[in-house]
């Protein structure tokens, strides 16, 4: 394709967006879309200016205006923005500022860029007389009817009013309101409106005025165009006069003394995007100084003193490439489409979730459609509506839910809105349960993520052995069994925290025997009632006093603990099982028996180490010598060195 036909086929897609975007309130281009062609098509004319055109979109500001309107011819026009994307074209922008203005110190003016319909008020001796839309700089269309509809367009204006002004300004909804509003619209039955913007204009454009008035539109004042006797030095000084004739300006709005100011504000507000009560899709930067904005002029459909450094787009066209259904850990079905990716927010999307079937059929999503995607802050991309006109002519089929779950293939059932898989052992679902056991919120076991669940799953490591059927037997045998086994899980728990999971182990062989060979026999657990060992007597000769009791404690220790060994290898070995004493005894065995077999299946590099044990000082140890030998102090119960 040449550049001359590339240059026709930019016209035609722009000339047709502009019409459906102004006139039909029905966008099928994205902003960033329509910015991108845009720019390609100016970049085109730059580098060929023979290739422009007197109808080209570049040397318009807009669409024509609408048939259903009288036309006003704007006394000065209503120009519009060039559009920097990035800081390094902000940075050109002052570098250009600069040198067409030489070694002048130049002050900017920051604006929050309201995401409404531009439009311009007239009033004559401090009366409103006639408002119009820019329409396409040069004409635009009377809505005068409409505007005084708006509680915030002030119908006379405060004292110190010129005979004639031109006060311009941005009207949008606030998105508290647009959601009210939508929800309203979805409650009558009515469609709902896509974004903010389109809400605005299509309020403000109504035949009705009474239609108008029902809508929560809203205004705010940027710029003046005619002020008869009226003169200002900088536009600082504008937005303050319409401030004090009772026309209400921006808040947000900063004078700024140089770039980095301008860079900051710009952060701070990206920052608080969501937090501000309207849609704003970037920020207007202006050259304050009037007499340097006549300096530097216009060039095409654009002023030099001015730019719109955009915000990265929060909403994009994209294409649904497919729809697949997805299974919860709870087996809920939930259908998901795949997109063609695209940069929107921040981020590259490439999925977006429908919820449910009913979701599906109320925004009558298909496999093929363009969309219109939004992913605002960090809220997961969602599907504002579908581009019907950009459907073949011969349609696209509809999206129906599986009657089989597409994980296990075991049927589905509706429960509600919700549509579950009846299948409990559901390789899906016990992925999404050993995921969320495993998660932050739950258990919060590092290393068991998603990849590493899935190979669980798959290779059959992690199963559910009980059916459904099998549990409600059990359940109605032993309506008990799951505080039982809860409780098995926090002795457990505490068991291994304490260092004692050989003799837990014992106990549970002891509390739950239950034969390897036939797993369904299960009964009721008793459990045991443990005994207090005997007190060990006091050995040893007066003269050691406690020191001695403490020495044949520790003996008693060993030879039990000997004597259980013994009879746990001799057993191992082939010979006659030994019968343990006592319970302790047996808890002993065990316990020795569990530490050798992992010491034999371990390396010794990676045999665990107890924690150290606490050094006591010397002052400490012949403090407790002393007492060991000498007892408490008599007298006041108190030690002597608590003296």
């Amino acid at each position: 394709m040449t550049e001359a036909e590339r240059a026709e086929e930019l016209r035609r897609e722009l000339r047709e967006a502009n019409h459906r975007y102004y006139v039909l309130d029905a966008p099928t281009l994205s902003d960033a879309e329509y910015d991108r062609l845009f720019r390609e098509l100016t970049q085109l004319e730059e580098a060929h200016p023979e290739l422009r055109t007197p109808d080209s979109p570049t040397q318009r500001v807009g669409a024509q205006p609408s048939e259903k309107f009288a036309k006003v011819q704007h006394r000065r026009p209503m120009m519009s923005l060039a559009n920097v994307m990035s800081d390094e074209e902000l940075a050109e922008f002052d570098a250009r500022v600069h040198r067409l203005l030489g070694e002048d110190p130049v002050a900017y003016v920051f604006e929050p860029k309201l995401d409404g319909l531009a439009v311009t008020l007239t009033y004559e001796n401090g009366r409103f007389v006639q408002g119009a839309t820019r329409g396409d700089g040069q004409l635009g269309e009377d809505v005068t009817a409409n505007l005084r509809t708006i509680k915030s367009v002030p119908l006379q204006l405060r004292g110190g009013a010129p005979s004639r002004l031109e006060a311009r300004g941005e009207v949008f909804i606030p998105k508290a309101d647009f959601a009210r509003l939508n929800a309203e619209r979805e409650a009558a039955g009515e469609p709902t409106f896509v974004n903010p913007r389109n809400s605005a204009a299509g309020s403000l454009r109504q035949l009705d005025p009474r239609e108008t008035a029902k809508r929560p539109l809203s205004i705010l004042f940027y710029d003046v165009g005619d002020t008869g006797e009226l003169h200002f030095s900088s536009h600082w000084d504008k937005l303050g006069k319409l401030k004090e004739l009772g026309l209400r300006t921006n808040p947000e709005n900063k004078l700024a003394r140089s770039l980095d100011e301008i860079r900051a504000h710009y952060a701070e507000l990206l920052r608080r995007r969501h937090d501000v009560p309207y849609e704003i899709d970037g920020t207007v930067v202006k050259v304050d100084s009037e007499d340097q904005r006549r300096r530097l002029g216009t060039v095409s459909r654009t002023p030099r003193w001015a730019v719109a450094y955009k915000f990265p787009a929060e909403e994009e066209a994209t294409t649904v490439e497919d729809i697949q259904v997805s299974v919860g850990r709870t087996g809920a079905l939930t259908p998901v489409a795949f997109l063609a990716p695209v940069h929107v927010g921040g981020v590259t999307v490439a999925r977006a979730t429908l919820h449910n079937e009913e979701e599906v059929r109320r925004k009558d999503v298909r496999k093929g459609d363009r969309i219109f995607l939004r992913r605002a802050g960090d809220v997961i991309p969602e599907i504002v509506r579908v581009i019907a006109e950009a459907r073949p002519p011969e349609g696209l089929p509809e999206f129906r839910m599986p009657t089989h779950c597409p994980a296990c293939g075991a049927e589905v059932h509706r429960e509600g809105a919700i549509t579950r898989c009846s299948n409990l052992s559901c390789p899906a679902q016990l992925h999404g349960r050993l995921r969320h056991f495993a998660s932050r919120g739950a258990m919060d076991i590092e290393g068991l993520g998603d990849q590493t669940c899935s190979q669980l799953v798959e290779r059959g490591l992690v199963r559910d052995e009980d059916g459904p059927e099998q549990e409600a037997e059990m359940d109605a045998r032993d309506p008990e069994r799951h505080g039982f086994l809860a409780g098995r899980v926090v002795r457990r728990e505490r068991a291994a925290i304490h260092g004692e999971l050989g003799k837990f182990l014992a106990e549970e062989d002891e509390i739950n025997p239950v034969a390897d060979e036939n797993p369904g026999n299960r009964t009721k657990p008793k459990m045991p009632e443990h005994e207090e060992r005997a007190p060990v007597p006091f050995v040893g000769d007066e003269q050691h006093g406690r020191r001695g009791e403490i020495r044949q404690r520790a003996a008693d220790r060993d030879v039990d603990e000997e004597q259980a060994d013994g009879r746990v290898h001799e057993a191992r070995a082939g010979a006659e099982p030994v019968e343990f004493a006592t319970e302790q005894e047996r808890a002993e065995g065990h316990r020795r028996r569990f530490r050798d077999e992992r010491t034999e299946q371990r390396p010794e590099r990676e045999q665990h180490k107890p924690p150290p044990r606490r050094r006591f000082s010397r002052h400490e140890t012949e403090h407790a010598h002393r007492r060991l030998h000498d007892g408490p102090a008599r007298g006041d119960g108190h030690d002597d060195d608590d003296e």
